[in-house]
């Protein structure tokens, strides 16, 4: 016996149909005629051809019913491959910040490719790009195209797969008169050690440029004796992560005592 119970009402009467006997139908014109209308008219060709009908809509209703299954068995399958991840950026004009891509469901993967794209205003340092935690010596090669882009490749000779993580961190200038925007990962695509190239969703995120504080040299959020110590570093010619262009405080050009005493005017209120 075909039937199974699975709470489903067509694919029962499918099953059902398709276990009754199928009438032999003659060829011929009387003969049909008379298995469509037996002697006693209780059958009419009309309810014969609905229950036709019945059986074709039982039958179509079934199909959909396997097929969107199926679908649906895909749509999960796709959903659980591997997936990159760039977290926001918040930062303000002149400041150094990384941009970190991580890998989810790294799945034995052992070669990426992507291309950057930044926001206007925000640069890469390409010769600085980083591999992060989830390589194992892995060979980083960068490419900038015509329009700006990094076009990134990370791969291993060895074929070492990939782990979750941190895939790349990527250090990236926020210049004076950026105000942010979106950027993203496209043409995002990764292969296993056997050549099997996948192709990964695009990623997008986001760069969000606060105001500057005058005389906030060190972007710590607050104008007080840091800022000048940070001044004085930039006029030794050792400004490591600082602003260099917020240390010209008075906007005159240059970065020197003048900038400092304008610092201090801020502090004590005469400024903004």
């Amino acid at each position: 016996m075909l039937k199974r119970d699975h709470g489903d009402r067509f694919l029962n009467e499918f099953l059902e149909f398709i276990q009754k006997p199928v009438p032999m139908i003659s060829s011929k014109p009387a003969e049909l005629e008379r298995q469509i209308r037996p002697s006693g008219g209780n059958r009419t060709a009309r309810e014969f051809s609905k229950k036709s009908n019945k059986a074709m809509r039982t039958i179509t209703r079934t199909i959909f019913s396997v097929l969107l299954s199926a679908l649906l068995l895909q749509v999960g399958l796709s959903a659980s491959a591997q997936r990159l991840s760039v977290p926001a950026i918040e930062a303000q004009p002149g400041e150094q910040t990384e941009l970190v891509v991580s890998l989810e469901e790294a799945t034995a993967m052992t070669a990426l490719q992507l291309t950057l794209h930044l926001p206007e205003g925000v640069a890469a340092e390409s010769g600085s790009i980083a591999t992060g935690v989830a390589t194992t010596g892995h060979t980083l090669k960068v490419e900038e195209l015509t329009n700006g882009d990094l076009l990134v490749f990370l791969y291993s000779m060895d074929l070492s797969p990939f782990a979750d993580g941190e895939l790349l961190r990527i250090p990236v200038a926020i210049g004076s008169e950026a105000t942010g925007g979106r950027g993203s990962l496209y043409n995002v695509r990764m292969s296993t050690p056997d050549a099997v190239s996948h192709r990964l969703d695009r990623v997008e995120y986001t760069v969000t440029v606060a105001a500057a504080i005058k005389g906030d040299v060190n972007m710590d959020g607050h104008v007080d004796v840091g800022d000048i110590m940070a001044i004085i570093n930039v006029m030794a010619g050792q400004p490591g992560q600082l602003n260099v262009t917020a240390a010209d405080v008075n906007m005159d050009g240059q970065t020197d005592v003048g900038d400092i005493m304008a610092v201090i005017n801020i502090m004590a209120g005469g400024g903004k």
